[in-house]
């Protein structure tokens, strides 16, 4: 009698995990015939999935088992890459009792500034300020509230939406895969939405490659060309200047072969170097210059002076205070500029000039 319960208990088992399986393949393969996606079967070790692109998102959903106690828990899985890089490092889960009692020491969390989110999150990330800037969009704080709701174990990590819910068969999965293309996209506008108002306020001229923009046009009278790089979390500032001496460089730094131009506060924090010092000394020999020489060089390592032109380089892809370094650095290309015209009248530009 006990072989045959055994028996009996089995077959039920098996015919249960087959009912289950079968319904299971009804539904992801209605929702793949309904949202573009590719049904790919289990196997004997491995849970089916369905993968492709939705609204322009690589989508995953698969199931996986999660350990409570001795047993093992299906958990269906919704997974959305965001197109636009993101903070460096950046990552976002529920916060549970022990991540409280962290913050309640003095744990390190980054706190965005919203009274609902900040309780309920963990926001992380090797760069606090994009993080607060990127989180400050309305928009973005209202659609990233999904992550709080239902499973414990949804979250944001390795630039990637993750929602999960426990079980196999669930009726909603459209609608997780809904809620995670839609957190995706808050991601990518909240990223880019700054940039357009940038250029919308100075009437520049925006360029977007999801993971570059790139804003062009005039201001202050002067070509400006400024680049955000999300990949490598940089921003760049571009101003040409024609006329300067060839061979000019100017960046942060006291090299020993530098050109000394008799100024102790440019000497000690710039470096200068080119074809023709006596030029590049009485063009530089300008009160309003030096503050804002250091103002862009000094300040901003990695910035430089060319026969090009003044290019402003700083960390981060938020526009956080784009704005006043565009204004450092147009004022230093113009001041320049004026300089030339001046040396220019004077019958001054002995020097051999970049084109």
């Amino acid at each position: 009698m006990i072989i045959i319960a055994f028996v009996l208990i089995a077959l039920f088992a098996l015919f249960t995990y087959r009912k289950q399986a079968a319904e299971l393949e009804r539904l992801w393969k209605s929702l793949a015939a309904e949202r573009g996606l590719q049904w790919q079967p289990g196997g004997l070790l491995s849970y089916p999935q369905l993968v492709g692109e939705h609204r322009s998102y690589a989508v995953t959903i698969t199931i996986t088992s999660r350990s409570q106690g001795k047993s093992k828990i299906p958990y269906t899985t919704v997974t959305v890459s965001p197109q636009r890089p993101l903070p460096p490092q950046l990552r976002i889960t529920q916060e549970d009792f022990m991540d409280a009692m962290s913050k309640m020491l003095g744990g390190q969390d980054i706190t965005i500034g919203d009274d609902l989110l900040d309780p309920q999150l963990r926001f992380r990330s090797s760069d606090p300020g994009a993080t607060r800037a990127l989180f400050a969009d309305p928009e973005l704080r209202q659609a990233i509230g999904s992550l709080s709701n239902g499973c414990p174990y949804s979250r944001l990590e390795s630039e990637q939406l993750v929602l999960e819910t426990r079980g196999r068969l669930n009726a909603d999965l459209g609608e997780m895969l809904d809620d995670t293309i839609m957190m995706a996209a808050a991601l990518d506008d909240a990223r880019i939405r700054p940039w357009q108002d940038i250029a919308s306020r100075l009437a520049l001229v925006l360029s977007d490659s999801r993971r570059r923009v790139t804003l062009t046009g005039s201001h202050r009278g002067r070509q400006v060309f400024l680049s955000v790089n999300f990949a490598a979390n940089r921003t760049i500032i571009d101003v040409p200047v024609t006329g300067l001496p060839a061979q000019l460089t100017i960046t942060k730094g006291d090299k020993p072969d530098a050109i000394r131009l008799g100024d102790p506060i440019l000497d000690g924090m710039l470096s200068v170097t080119g074809s023709d010092p006596e030029a590049i000394r009485a063009l530089l020999r300008d009160d309003t210059l030096r503050g804002e020489l250091l103002a862009v060089l000094h300040a901003w390592p990695g910035s430089q002076l060319t026969p090009k032109g003044v290019q402003l380089v700083m960390p981060g892809a938020a526009a956080v205070d784009l704005e006043a370094r565009l204004e450092e650095t147009t004022a230093l290309a113009s001041t320049l500029a004026r300089r030339l015209a001046q040396r220019h009248a004077r019958g001054g530009e002995r020097q051999p000039v970049s084109s």
